[in-house]
């Protein structure tokens, strides 16, 4: 299920064309590949192994994409299972709040997976300009956050559902003493 929110389906769109890129990147390439291609790199970004141009090491990158796309799209259909703070309270909710909090923890979902196909992105162009001789190694900082971005989003939106089932569960104990005086009023 697509989240409801803008930006969650502005990031369902980014997920689907951020895997599609990654199966064009290599295509677009291909004819300026050697026959040789980096597959692997060292803590300093140097290659340290590689591989037959079209062989299928070339292509781990495109299939992990594709892979955790349809993962993504899977785990879409499940925000009840995330493991997230108050998870037994959101799930004691009214439906319409419930609703909201599994739409922001879509988003989280799609967040992360975006921000890990970004990054894959990045690597599997990093990869193809060292092929080719357009740059000699992976920067550094590419690889920092390919460690650190994602779990910052993770701890960014686990505080946003952590304060927004706070809210939901207040404005539900409102609600229920609102409607308790309320059948009470002549």
């Amino acid at each position: 299920m697509i989240p409801q929110s803008g930006l969650g389906r502005v990031l369902f769109v980014l997920l689907i064309a951020l895997t599609i890129g990654q199966w064009l990147l290599p295509l677009a390439f291909y004819d300026a590949l050697p026959r040789r291609v980096p597959v692997h790199f060292d803590l300093s970004g140097n290659p340290d192994r590689w591989s037959e141009r079209g062989g299928w090491e070339m292509w781990v990158g495109p299939i992990t994409a594709t892979v955790m796309a349809i993962l993504c799209i899977v785990l879409l259909k499940f925000p009840g299972a995330y493991n997230v703070p108050r998870k037994a309270e959101i799930a004691l909710l009214p439906p319409a709040a419930r609703a909201r909090l599994h739409d922001l923890m879509r988003e989280m979902m799609l967040a992360i997976f975006v921000c890990i196909g970004i990054l894959m992105g990045g690597l599997n162009l990093f990869t193809l300009m060292i092929a080719t001789g357009a740059a000699l190694r992976t920067p550094w900082p590419l690889i920092v956050l390919l460690v650190t971005a994602p779990l910052a989003l993770a701890i960014y939106y686990l505080n946003r559902i952590a304060r927004a089932a706070d809210e939901a569960k207040t404005m539900a104990g409102r609600q229920t003493v609102t409607s308790g005086i309320s059948a009470r009023l002549p």
